[in-house]
């Protein structure tokens, strides 16, 4: 998992933004991020849950919680996405379980960090249950929900976040970054220009 902001490549305003709220500690307890998928929020989210994690504006990558949230380990740190063979969506006993574990004290970090992966692939049942927990929010947990279409979620619950849309990156940004990966320059300028 990546956890310094220099890792995530465009998305400047957004960043700038979420950086600006840890600063001035007036992140609120739960963020929608939105944009077609692949473009960065899961990225940027995670960054973010280790920032507030580690309580510094970027994390430091030293401190035990820095090193939990490294190998994959944090107990401070959950991650929710669909599930299922055949349907995969986010189901009302996952979102059921993340409150049983949330409703703990966090064990490392001053807040626990929440990241919903594709929460608009939560059934109606599993986005009226998590409505509940961010009409009333206990502790210091931090919701990151990430959609690719923001209305495929209940006006309900987009009400309860911070809205940050995530915008397609821009060709000459896409061909610096395919180069930077040893793409050779027809190549990357054909694959940033589709």
């Amino acid at each position: 998992m990546n956890i310094h902001w220099k890792t995530i490549s465009g998305h400047e305003e957004n960043i700038a933004q979420l950086q600006q709220l840890l600063q001035e500690d007036r992140l609120p307890h739960a963020l929608l991020f939105y944009g077609v998928r692949g473009i960065g929020k899961f990225l940027t989210a995670g960054v973010l849950a280790a920032a507030l994690l580690c309580g510094e504006k970027e994390a430091c990558g030293n401190c035990l919680s820095c090193r939990e949230l490294l190998s994959d380990g944090h107990p401070d740190f959950f991650v929710l996405a669909p599930e299922g063979k055949t349907v995969r969506m986010i189901k009302i006993e996952q979102i059921r379980n993340l409150q049983a574990a949330i409703a703990k004290m966090p064990y490392h970090s001053e807040r626990q960090v929440v990241i919903i992966d594709q929460a608009d692939a939560m059934n109606e049942a599993a986005a009226n249950c998590l409505l509940k927990t961010l009409e009333e929010p206990q502790g210091k947990t931090v919701f990151i929900l990430l959609a690719e279409k923001r209305d495929a979620l209940p006006d309900t619950v987009i009400s309860r976040c911070m809205l940050v849309p995530f915008q397609p990156l821009s060709r000459v940004l896409l061909h610096d970054m395919l180069q930077k990966q040893g793409v050779d320059e027809e190549t990357a300028y054909t694959a940033a220009s589709l």
